[in-house]
């Protein structure tokens, strides 16, 4: 990045690829909603059809909204560990800072340890597969995010935050806590831990196959 600063070659990222984002976003949000009707049907507690279904218009609205306020966190996650790395990589320090800001950023919805540790852990998720490819893309992470409230709240129901949405297409599994999470969802129970493993292997086989730097 001859020419550049140390800091602003640190903040190129690549455009967001749209293609990259709607795969991204469909994949986690039908993976997600197999993963919980799987956990549901073989812990006896399957999904059943919502009474009052939202329209598709709707849907719709609900997910441009995911897409916008993911952005937004996504924009904020990923700039911090660029700037508090002291290179133009993302240093471990940098990546600790972005994700204890962005658990403090939710800690206001539960203290509970599984809750901030899968916090942490999608915060690690995004970093790694915003990293992942050939350039820094918020494509991956984006569609991570978005698809994932998404899946939860539009179409599953889930309880976020501590209110269940009447108008999704299926009901959350009514199911053990510690599987199913509670009032915030997903994120409270270990299937949310279970559930996200699947992004770093994505990452992890992107950046296997990323072509070594010159």
């Amino acid at each position: 990045a001859k020419g550049l600063s140390r800091a602003q070659a640190g903040l190129v990222v690549a455009p967001v690829d749209l293609r990259a984002l709607a795969i991204a976003t469909l994949a986690t949000t039908l993976g997600l909603v197999a993963v919980v009707a799987l956990a549901g049907a073989l812990t006896g507690h399957p999904l059943t059809h919502g009474v009052g279904a939202a329209s598709p218009v709707a849907l719709l609205v609900a997910l441009l909204s995911f897409l916008g306020s993911s952005a937004v966190q996504q924009v904020t996650t990923q700039s911090l560990a660029l700037a508090a790395s002291p290179s133009q990589g993302i240093s471990r320090g940098g990546v600790a800072v972005s994700v204890a800001v962005f658990v403090l950023a939710h800690a206001q919805a539960s203290q509970a340890p599984l809750y901030l540790a899968n916090v942490a852990l999608f915060a690690l998720a995004s970093i790694a597969l915003f990293t992942a490819g050939r350039r820094r893309s918020y494509a991956l992470p984006l569609g991570l995010h978005a698809g994932w409230n998404f899946a939860q709240v539009a179409l599953l129901g889930a309880p976020v935050p501590g209110a269940a949405n009447t108008f999704a297409p299926w009901h959350w599994p009514d199911g053990p806590r510690w599987l199913f999470g509670g009032a915030n969802g997903l994120d409270e129970g270990l299937l949310f831990t279970l559930a996200l493993l699947p992004a770093f292997v994505v990452a992890q086989r992107l950046h296997r196959g990323r072509a070594p730097s010159a």
